[in-house]
């Protein structure tokens, strides 16, 4: 029991000796190198128990040491195989990573920007289906026509497509990718346009002709006779011409 304190200080005398040329923390070392392993702790766990039984030693202590430095080192073994587990994890996708074909960039993998497109919501389709004769598709050709005579440049071509983020009345106006107007078409009804010759009422909603501004009533379908006798022109087709009511 005497020689304890001398083993102690033996012990200690020899850690300092053996990091001399070290200038990090000791205790951080010590603490690093005695849980570096479990079989360190398993080790310190047999010794303490061996001095538990010895006759005449302090048998609770060493036991209570002992089964703390068992648990330690218990819990330390379970460490690496977590450990392990993530850098086979980590190994099979730098594999996975380095064996995968180099994708190569070209031009037809970033997406096209037309300089102006048009997008249609669902029940609008009709108006550029061919078995209809393409009225929109007709009437954009011709406004892209008239435009490109009278200001001595060809405009870009006009895309057209269906967009179900759209309401299923709505379209929307695209230039070079940013949205510059929308508005709401009534597929269902008629755009009764008033001549010089009209007189009276027709029970619409009130809307106007973007393109000219002038108002107009947009009447049910089934009120097409009935508009023409208040004198006023209205047919499926100019309707559908994108006339819509703002």
């Amino acid at each position: 029991m005497a020689q304890i304190p001398s083993l102690l200080l033996s012990t200690a005398a020899a850690i300092i000796v053996t990091r001399v040329s070290d200038n990090g923390d000791i205790a951080h070392d010590v603490r690093n190198q005695l849980l570096a392993s479990p079989s360190v702790l398993y080790t310190a766990t047999g010794i303490m128990f061996v001095l538990a039984v010895v006759p005449g030693m302090p048998h609770l202590p060493f036991l209570l040491f002992s089964a703390l430095l068992g648990f330690t080192g218990w819990r330390m073994s379970k460490r690496p195989q977590a450990a392990e587990a993530e850098e086979k994890s980590l190994e099979t996708l730098t594999r996975t990573i380095t064996e995968t074909s180099e994708q190569q960039i070209s031009w037809e993998t970033i997406p096209l920007i037309e300089p102006i497109s048009l997008s249609l919501g669902y029940k609008l389709v009709a108006l550029v289906d061919k078995a209809q004769g393409n009225p929109l598709t007709q009437r954009i050709r011709g406004v892209r026509q008239v435009l490109s005579d009278g200001n001595g440049v060809l405009l870009p071509e006009i895309r057209i497509r269906e967009n179900f983020r759209l309401k299923p009345s709505q379209y929307a106006i695209f230039i070079n990718g940013i949205k510059a107007d929308e508005a709401d078409i009534p597929a269902d009804k008629l755009m009764a346009l008033p001549s010089s010759e009209t007189y009276g009422e027709i029970d619409g909603v009130l809307g106007k002709r973007p393109g000219v501004r002038d108002a107009g009533d947009l009447d049910p379908a089934c009120a097409e006779s009935e508009g023409a006798e208040y004198g006023v022109s209205g047919d499926r087709q100019r309707q559908r011409d994108c006339y819509p009511c703002k």
